[in-house]
């Protein structure tokens, strides 16, 4: 991976990238990774048909949870695929708990070149993962490019309420009528979003558990304390954010045009 796309993908994890090699640890104790696949399942629902013939991709899946969880709503099939090796294994353990491993494919893969060549899907989930390919045009596009004329974007992101709020963590989030501009020059068309709640993602659990296990690393390599307090810092202020006034976490239902 080149060191732009890694450093874009520190930044989707609020991370640096020195980081990167311990967040299989870091969030060991989280199934969801920050998106909730109940929402998206609710908006796609009321939106669009998905059945068993519905051919759907989750890039950046994380450990699998939107995968297994359409596989088991919908019997569709996915195809999920992430960077981290820790976290196909366990989203391959998952496809098997849940009874879906014969819907769900997982695959190791860096998500901007599978991107590529992955084509024709009726909808892809891109589940909080941020600005890989470096902001969200170059996000929309590649999202768009691996859809097929009518297919749906579900994609887990956030809006600012105006240019001037303030937020605790440094990430330029767009208005809610700049990602109507966004998502329209992408050749997508807005179909509908859905707020984050509190109850379904409990950001102030999230953080504590990533708490304690930065505190563990810290004690096993006291010379990197610096990288994990700061990354513990960046999941606070987020986590602070996003239970605030001025950052209103979403899921955007976006159509190809």
């Amino acid at each position: 991976m080149d060191e732009k796309t890694l450093k874009n993908l520190a930044q989707s994890l609020s991370a640096d990238t020195e980081a990167l090699p311990y967040m299989p640890y870091l969030l060991q104790d989280l199934w969801l990774l920050g998106s909730s696949p109940s929402q998206m399942i609710r908006l796609i629902c009321g939106h669009a048909a998905v059945t068993a013939e519905t051919r759907v991709l989750d890039l950046a899946c994380g450990k699998g949870p939107a995968a297994v969880s359409f596989a088991k709503k919908f019997g569709c099939k996915v195809l999920g695929i992430d960077i981290t090796p820790e976290f196909i294994s366990i989203a391959k353990a998952k496809g098997v708990e849940y009874g879906v491993s014969e819907l769900c494919e997982f695959r190791v893969d860096n998500v901007v070149e599978a991107a590529e060549s992955l084509k024709d899907y009726d909808l892809v989930i891109w589940g909080a993962a941020g600005c890989v390919w470096g902001d969200y045009p170059k996000t929309l596009r590649a999202l768009c490019g691996v859809i097929k004329q009518g297919g749906f974007v579900l994609m887990d992101d956030g809006y600012i309420k105006s240019r001037d709020s303030r937020l605790k963590y440094d990430y330029a989030y767009p208005t809610f009528d700049e990602w109507q501009d966004l998502i329209r020059s992408a050749g997508l068309s807005y179909v509908g979003h859905s707020a984050h709640r509190g109850e379904e993602i409990d950001y102030d659990a999230e953080t504590a558990y990533i708490k304690k296990r930065a505190e563990e690393l810290k004690i096993k390599y006291p010379q990197k304390a610096g990288i994990f307090e700061a990354y513990v810092n960046n999941q606070i202020a987020e986590s602070d954010d996003l239970s605030g006034d001025e950052l209103v976490g979403v899921v955007w239902l976006l159509k190809k045009a």
